[in-house]
């Protein structure tokens, strides 16, 4: 079994929390540690001081109808990460992509968040049909890094298009030509990618939602490589950290650790 947990702050540089509030949840799919268990959810009350917050919570603005949130995979480490996006509703994979090649926007690197795909990659195409996403990319996406490099952007547009239920597989175009490998390493991408293909690209925990820089309401869900509700009461409102993180069968310290902000 693992824990989850939140810690809320005063402020992300300070060290004592303000509250903490815990449940207990499943592990990754498929790993040892696993369980097949229904997660059970512990609501525990969370206490905040008098002392005001040196952040203050932003205003919620409303979503145009024509406009959808979607997900970029970045990277955290030498993994996948996670971050939102807003795009088009009637294209929201042609945004997501769009997104993902601009790089991540600078409360993505105050995450930890980087890239792998390198400056000037342009989205040239996609077309999407029998659950197949083709994606031509100019060659700018094939440039430099080695293999790790390689394998980490592949990821990221494998992940980035399989969000959508209307895409199982995605197939590699380099300035119109179908691609067969990438770089001077030779990562092959002559057959249609999978998530499946790229499970080794994943972190023991990986994060899909709450994203960085969301506003939280109790209860919200976390979901990812597990799923599990959160509730909280009497938080003060602010920024906040949340952590997920996995106990050592060991010892029971705290290993790997996903710790994003966000706001309650």
């Amino acid at each position: 079994m693992q824990n989850h947990s939140i810690d809320t702050r005063r402020a992300s540089i300070i060290a004592v929390p303000v509250a903490a509030l815990s449940a207990a949840g499943c592990g990754k799919e498929n790993s040892s540690s696993s369980t097949t268990t229904s997660p059970s959810t512990t609501t525990a009350p969370v206490t905040s001081t008098t002392t005001s917050l040196s952040a203050t919570t932003p205003t919620p603005t409303s979503t145009p109808s024509d406009r959808t949130s979607v997900t970029v995979y970045l990277i955290s480490g030498e993994a996948l990460g996670a971050a939102g996006r807003s795009g088009v509703a009637a294209t929201p994979a042609r945004s997501a992509m769009e997104e993902l090649v601009k790089g991540p926007s600078e409360s993505d690197i105050s995450a930890g968040l980087s890239t792998a795909i390198p400056t000037g990659t342009r989205l040239l195409g996609i077309d999407i049909a029998s659950g197949i996403a083709t994606v031509d990319l100019s060659n700018e996406f094939g440039s430099g890094g080695g293999s790790l490099s390689m394998q980490e952007r592949v990821a990221q547009v494998v992940f980035t298009l399989t969000q959508f239920p209307t895409v199982q597989k995605v197939p590699f175009r380099i300035d119109g030509s179908p691609a067969t490998a990438l770089g001077g390493e030779g990562v092959m991408v002559d057959t249609p990618q999978a998530r499946a293909d790229w499970e080794s690209m994943t972190p023991a925990i990986l994060l899909e939602s709450p994203l960085p820089g969301a506003q939280l309401t109790s209860p919200f869900q976390i979901t990812g490589t597990f799923k599990q509700t959160i509730t909280f009461t009497g938080a003060a409102r602010g920024t906040a950290t949340l952590r997920v993180f996995e106990r050592s069968a060991e010892d029971g310290s705290k290993i790997n650790v996903v710790s994003i902000p966000v706001t309650i």
